[in-house]
């Protein structure tokens, strides 16, 4: 899954940034053999949402509107979201073909290695704690706008959604 967690962003960086994640989809779908990769919009109230579902609408599975910010937006479609492994990006930024790929491939490339009993640490991937970050030094707060994770280990440990500074948590 991927969410894409937007606020008040405008139609003109969002074309930008949505075409992207499409093209990182395509490319991370058809190079990890995976049949679908659901992409939804946690829109955080903006007030272009009906400008934006006009525009973009049939580019998601589903369009959720969830008042209260990005982090919150992020936090809900996690906890919704059936999916095993989720990818949180941000909706003001252009991503590079690769970056889907990049995040899954570390999670797949971990569960592939853990079946065969491979412990040979050379082999594994770049998965920093319970996240991955494809362009990280893994140090935390993590990066809240392009970071992959798994839903498990998120439930165990979730954002507080309290905080009203969320930019220690959102790094970007």
């Amino acid at each position: 899954l991927i969410i894409l967690c937007n606020m008040n962003e405008s139609i003109e960086t969002m074309k930008i940034n949505i075409e992207s994640i499409i093209q990182s989809k395509k490319f991370a779908e058809k190079a990890l053999n995976i049949k679908h990769i659901r992409v939804v919009l946690s829109d955080g109230g903006s007030k272009n949402i009906d400008e934006i579902r006009k525009q973009f609408g049939e580019m998601f599975d589903l369009i959720t509107i969830i008042p209260g910010g990005k982090l919150r937006g992020r936090h809900v479609a996690t906890i919704n979201e059936p999916s095993d492994i989720i990818i949180a990006y941000d909706s003001d930024r252009k991503y590079d073909i690769d970056n889907t790929y990049q995040h899954l491939k570390a999670f797949l490339q971990n569960r592939h290695e853990n079946r065969e009993g491979n412990e040979n640490e050379k082999h594994l991937s770049g998965v920093v704690g319970t996240s991955h970050y494809v362009n990280s030094d893994g140090t935390l707060p993590f990066n809240g706008g392009n970071s992959a994770y798994l839903k498990e280990v998120y439930m165990e440990h979730p954002f507080d959604t309290s905080i009203r500074d969320a930019k220690s948590i959102w790094k970007e």
